[in-house]
C-alpha cells in the first residue's frame, strides 16, 4: 500500500520540477522575470515598433552595421550627421 503513495509523490513532484523548468526557460526566452516583467512585454508588444523585439533577443545592438540595421528594421527615421547614424 505504501509503495502506492510513494508513486504518486514522485510524479507529483516531477509535475512540479517540470512546470518549474518550464517557467524557467519561458522566462529566459522572453527575457522577462516577473508578472510586471511580462505585463509590460505585453504592453510593448502592441505600443512599440517592431525592432523592439529584435533588440530584445539580442538580433540587434550597438555596434551592428547600420546599413544593415536600417534595412532589416525599417525605422520610422534616419538622421546622419557625419559618421553618426540615428535610427527612430
Amino acid at each position: 500500500m505504501r509503495s502506492g503513495n510513494v508513486n504518486w509523490f514522485w510524479v507529483l513532484v516531477a509535475t512540479v520540477l517540470s512546470l518549474f523548468v518550464s517557467i524557467g526557460l519561458v522566462s529566459g526566452h522572453y527575457h522577462v522575470y516577473s508578472w510586471d516583467g511580462w505585463q509590460v512585454y505585453k504592453a510593448m508588444e502592441h505600443e512599440c515598433h517592431p525592432v523592439r523585439r529584435e533588440y530584445n533577443f539580442g538580433r540587434i545592438q550597438a555596434g551592428d552595421d547600420a546599413e544593415e540595421v536600417i534595412a532589416r528594421t525599417s525605422p520610422m527615421r534616419v538622421t546622419r550627421t557625419g559618421r553618426r547614424v540615428e535610427l527612430y
